[in-house]
């Protein structure tokens, strides 16, 4: 996998924790390891937007992000849901991989088409 994929999809998944860290943390750790989730996840997707389309990067990143967020409240904080909800993140994951399937791959670092 290429390091910018790898960098894009760490980077949201760390951006479903420190969202949830935001409503939920209580104490100073859980305050620091926020802030500390925040600065790796932001560095993750500076580094993904340098070798990936930004567009890209960004879908896949919010993408996640939202999807994982949206999941987790369900799952784990009992947020009520319907099932309209479920098939709006179906649609979403299935919209950041469709826009990855019929986009380009250029190596932004040489600008080679691949």
């Amino acid at each position: 996998m290429k390091i910018g994929y790898f960098c894009v999809i760490f980077g949201g998944i760390l951006e479903i924790f420190w969202v949830s860290g935001l409503k939920y943390a209580n104490t100073t750790w859980e305050f620091c390891l926020t802030i500390v989730a925040i600065l790796v996840s932001f560095s993750l997707m500076i580094v993904a937007s340098m070798r990936l389309e930004v567009g890209i990067a960004y879908a896949l990143y919010v993408g996640i992000g939202s999807a994982g967020i949206t999941l987790g409240d369900m799952l784990y904080f009992n947020a009520p849901y319907n099932a309209l909800q479920i098939v709006v993140i179906v649609v979403l994951i299935l919209s950041v991989v469709g826009l990855k399937l019929v986009s380009k791959e250029v190596d932004l670092c040489t600008k080679e088409g691949k």
